[in-house]
């Protein structure tokens, strides 16, 4: 069974390196540069013992969704979100994945942007909503499988 994160605690150890991040990518570098630079960055973490392996993990998970995320590339950041899930045991977990591209898409075919705080809101809505409202499993199920046909 698959540890679940603290994810308050983590929030608040996650802030130093979203600053950084988001410091590396408003240079505008490479996706490669940005993830070589990112990558030094985390020894820092590798060095303290105040972060576990979990700890490390959603950093490396982050840091990767922010690289995809950056590119606007929604079937990649799928793809790569589905197999965390599969790989950490949550395959239980797709309708939070699907409701989340689901905010991410229409957000994108707004042509708005979105803040932390209101992805996240979106999200809690469209996850209240009950089955007649929502996404309904075939729609999860097409939403996740998009790219394997």
């Amino acid at each position: 069974m698959a540890k679940t994160a603290d994810l308050d605690r983590f929030e608040k150890k996650l802030c130093p390196m979203i600053d950084h991040a988001l410091g590396i990518l408003k240079r505008g570098v490479t996706d490669e540069r940005a993830r070589m630079l990112l990558d030094l960055h985390k020894i820092n973490y590798w060095r303290d013992n105040s972060y576990d392996c979990f700890d490390l993990k959603l950093i490396q998970i982050c840091l990767e969704s922010s690289l995809l995320l950056r590119r606007s590339d929604l079937d990649d950041f799928r793809l790569f979100a589905n197999e965390i899930l599969v790989s950490e045991g949550k395959e239980d977990d797709k309708h939070l994945l699907a409701n989340l591209l689901h905010t991410l898409q229409k957000a994108v075919l707004e042509n708005r942007l979105l803040s932390y705080e209101q992805l996240a809101i979106e999200i809690e809505n469209t996850s209240s909503l009950n089955f007649n409202e929502g996404l309904s499993r075939e729609q999860i199920d097409k939403l996740l499988s998009k790219n394997n046909k």
